[in-house]
Protein backbone atom coordinates (compact mmCIF):
# COMPACT_ATOMS: atom_id res chain seq x y z
CA UNK A 1 0.00 0.00 0.00
CA UNK A 2 0.99 3.76 -0.26
CA UNK A 3 1.52 3.89 3.02
CA UNK A 4 3.48 1.31 3.75
CA UNK A 5 5.62 2.90 1.31
CA UNK A 6 5.69 6.35 3.07
CA UNK A 7 6.67 4.44 6.06
CA UNK A 8 9.48 3.14 4.36
CA UNK A 9 10.72 6.60 2.85
CA UNK A 10 10.44 8.14 6.30
CA UNK A 11 12.72 4.83 7.49
CA UNK A 12 10.12 4.06 9.90
CA UNK A 13 9.66 -0.16 9.91
CA UNK A 14 6.54 -1.98 8.58
CA UNK A 15 4.14 -3.91 10.55
CA UNK A 16 1.27 -5.71 8.46
CA UNK A 17 -0.50 -9.08 7.74
CA UNK A 18 0.80 -11.55 5.08
CA UNK A 19 -1.30 -13.04 2.29
CA UNK A 20 -2.37 -16.42 2.65
CA UNK A 21 -0.28 -17.03 -0.03
CA UNK A 22 3.25 -15.85 0.24
CA UNK A 23 4.11 -14.84 -3.56
CA UNK A 24 1.56 -11.86 -3.14
CA UNK A 25 3.71 -10.80 -0.26
CA UNK A 26 6.40 -9.63 -2.68
CA UNK A 27 7.87 -7.66 -2.84
CA UNK A 28 7.27 -7.05 0.98
CA UNK A 29 9.11 -9.90 2.98
CA UNK A 30 10.93 -10.67 6.41
CA UNK A 31 13.77 -8.66 5.76
CA UNK A 32 11.83 -5.21 5.34
CA UNK A 33 8.81 -6.06 7.15
CA UNK A 34 7.45 -7.56 9.86
CA UNK A 35 4.64 -9.82 8.36
CA UNK A 36 2.00 -11.17 10.76
CA UNK A 37 -0.37 -14.28 10.58
CA UNK A 38 -3.50 -12.67 11.39
CA UNK A 39 -3.73 -9.01 12.70
CA UNK A 40 -4.84 -7.87 16.35
CA UNK A 41 -4.00 -5.54 18.45
CA UNK A 42 -1.78 -8.30 20.70
CA UNK A 43 -0.08 -9.27 17.42
CA UNK A 44 1.01 -5.52 16.54
CA UNK A 45 1.75 -4.54 20.05
CA UNK A 46 4.25 -8.19 19.88
CA UNK A 47 5.74 -6.90 16.97
CA UNK A 48 6.34 -3.54 18.24
CA UNK A 49 7.46 -4.92 21.38
CA UNK A 50 10.05 -7.05 19.61
CA UNK A 51 11.10 -4.42 17.13
CA UNK A 52 11.56 -2.03 20.40
CA UNK A 53 13.90 -4.76 22.09
CA UNK A 54 16.16 -5.90 18.67
CA UNK A 55 17.52 -2.82 17.48
CA UNK A 56 19.66 -4.67 15.45
CA UNK A 57 16.53 -6.24 13.66
CA UNK A 58 15.29 -2.64 13.66
CA UNK A 59 18.01 -1.64 12.43
CA UNK A 60 18.43 -4.03 9.08
CA UNK A 61 14.18 -3.14 8.15
CA UNK A 62 15.10 0.22 8.21
CA UNK A 63 18.40 -0.57 5.93
CA UNK A 64 16.28 -2.99 3.59
CA UNK A 65 13.94 -0.50 3.20
CA UNK A 66 15.65 1.58 0.76
CA UNK A 67 15.05 -1.42 -1.86
CA UNK A 68 11.76 -1.83 -1.19
CA UNK A 69 11.11 2.15 -1.77
CA UNK A 70 13.17 1.81 -4.83
CA UNK A 71 11.00 -1.27 -6.39
CA UNK A 72 7.89 1.32 -5.97
CA UNK A 73 9.77 4.56 -7.57
CA UNK A 74 7.42 5.69 -10.12
CA UNK A 75 10.95 5.53 -12.36
CA UNK A 76 10.43 1.35 -12.25
CA UNK A 77 7.00 1.25 -12.47
CA UNK A 78 6.47 3.33 -15.96
CA UNK A 79 9.28 1.36 -17.15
Amino acid sequence: SSTAIVAAEHGLPIIGTAAKNSRYNEPFSTNNSVLLEAISSSSIAEACTKLLQNTALLTELKKNNAALVAHFDWKNIAA
